[in-house]
This record gives C-alpha cells, sequence and structure tokens, in this order.
C-alpha cells in the first residue's frame, strides 16, 4: 500500500524539520467522543402517523 501511495503521488512526506514533528498526534478516537450539541430524537416512532380515511 505504501509503495502505491508513493508511486502515485498519494503520499505527502513529512518534513522532519517542522516544530511539532516529535508532538503526538490526536487519535480519532478522542475526536469522535467529543458532543457536538446536536441532539438527536432516537425514539421517533411516536412522530411518525399513518393518515387513516
Amino acid at each position: 500500500m505504501l509503495d502505491w501511495l508513493q508511486t502515485n503521488g498519494r503520499i505527502i512526506a513529512r518534513d522532519v524539520h517542522e516544530p511539532d514533528f516529535q508532538d503526538d498526534e490526536v487519535e480519532i478516537d478522542s475526536l469522535m467522543g467529543v458532543e457536538d450539541g446536536i441532539s438527536y430524537d432516537l425514539d421517533d416512532d411516536d412522530d411518525i402517523g399513518i393518515a387513516e380515511d
């Protein structure tokens, strides 16, 4: 996979001269656990109505 990325120019080399090169990256699972302030109605069965004639 890495070879394919390199040969197709899909990989960007990280500059070792960046000041934050050795800093730990934020893990995606820690980002996914953040509340976004949007509430979801998981029990929306009562919102569905069937028109009866």
